[in-house]
């Protein structure tokens, strides 16, 4: 199975005032196709090295589709992974569509259940929907679903009316942000179309730089990276993520002047990546902060997609002389948001 998904352009905030537009959660997991046909099963899209079919990965999804009152549809959904405070972690569904090992299917089957989402469908008992509206498509999509008797595969809720309200929420529980659809767009398949736009919610922290990473390359003999950290609620300092672009040439000067002047031999925190190795470092102590820009945290708690911040002339937001900043809770409850939306 080999779909072109239709993709997003990048909207604005202004979007959410289009009366014409309604507004989907952006959800952070791995995109898919369900299948119902002489090929039913649920497809990814192809990747270098690793098989495209998450069939017999996905279990509880696989199990769903017979339960669905139609002889042969595809729906495009995202399958996605919840945590116990209701937030969307993309490892879960990562780690549930590449793992190929039969074993550690069953045990991510446990550690990593999923479910799937479906926010549009484009073929249904014979019928090509592309040219359908999406606002059609959609209450097709939802009547299919709602009349099913399982629970792995839903519709994803969308909102027409509040869709300003609906993004105010996603950004106060820390969410990557929101899709806005046009009522009357078409599927557009394998083109990025204006028919779809991502309203991204970029968060914004003021963190402590508390090591380097080695420059290479036009950075040899600079830094790379800077390790950055906030204080935990225990006091504690804990490594947040590292950010290397954003800086200009007179700042790479000045910063690794400063960092150079305060090396100590002792790390501030525990930095490691995503495979969790120890990232190699420099540690300083200094009172250097940096305010970054980010589209959310990890499991772990680490950005994702750090940038240096600019303010409102285009100047990073660097301070080189402050005192350390206090940690910000970040609660979501993102399962109860889509229900809440679900019920209007």
């Amino acid at each position: 199975m080999n779909i072109n998904p239709m993709l997003a352009q990048t909207g604005t905030e202004r979007d959410l005032q289009d009366p014409s537009k309604a507004a989907e959660l952006k959800l952070d997991g791995t995109r898919a196709w369900i299948v119902k046909d002489e090929e039913t099963g649920i497809f990814g899209k192809p990747r270098e090295g690793i098989s495209s079919d998450y069939t017999d990965r996905l279990a509880e999804v696989r199990d769903a589709i017979p339960g669905i009152p139609a002889g042969s549809f595809i729906l495009d959904v995202e399958i996605v992974y919840f945590d116990q405070a209701g937030r969307s972690i993309l490892e879960g569904s990562q780690r549930r569509c590449s793992t190929e090992s039969v074993v550690k299917q069953r045990e991510y089957q446990r550690t990593w259940p999923i479910q799937a989402l479906a926010f549009d469908i484009i073929y249904l008992d014979g019928k090509q929907l592309h040219n359908y509206t999406w606002e059609a498509r959609k209450q097709l999509l939802q009547d299919l679903l709602k009349e099913s008797l399982q629970r792995g595969i839903v519709a994803l809720p969308h909102t027409i009316d509040n869709k300003q309200e609906f993004y105010n929420k996603v950004v106060a529980r820390g969410e990557e942000g929101v899709m806005v659809k046009d009522l009357k767009g078409r599927y557009e398949e394998g083109r990025r179309s204006h028919s779809w736009l991502k309203v991204k919610n970029w968060n914004v922290e003021r963190t402590l730089v508390v090591g380097y990473t080695e420059g290479r390359g036009e950075r040899a003999g600079f830094f790379g990276s800077l390790i950055l950290a906030q204080p935990g609620p225990d006091g504690h300092l804990k490594y947040m993520g590292k950010v290397g672009s954003g800086f200009n040439k007179a700042e790479i000067r000045r910063i690794y002047g400063i960092l150079k002047a305060s090396e100590t031999d002792s790390p501030l925190v525990d930095a490691r990546n995503g495979a969790k190795k120890l990232i190699d470092h420099t540690p300083v102590k200094v009172n250097l902060e940096i305010e970054v820009r980010f589209q959310e945290t990890t499991k772990r708690g680490i950005f994702r997609i750090p940038t240096v911040r600019k303010d409102d002339h285009g100047q990073n937001r660097i301070f080189y002389d402050s005192k350390t900043i206090a940690a910000k809770p970040r609660p979501t409850n993102l399962l109860d948001m889509l229900k809440e939306l679900a019920e209007k």
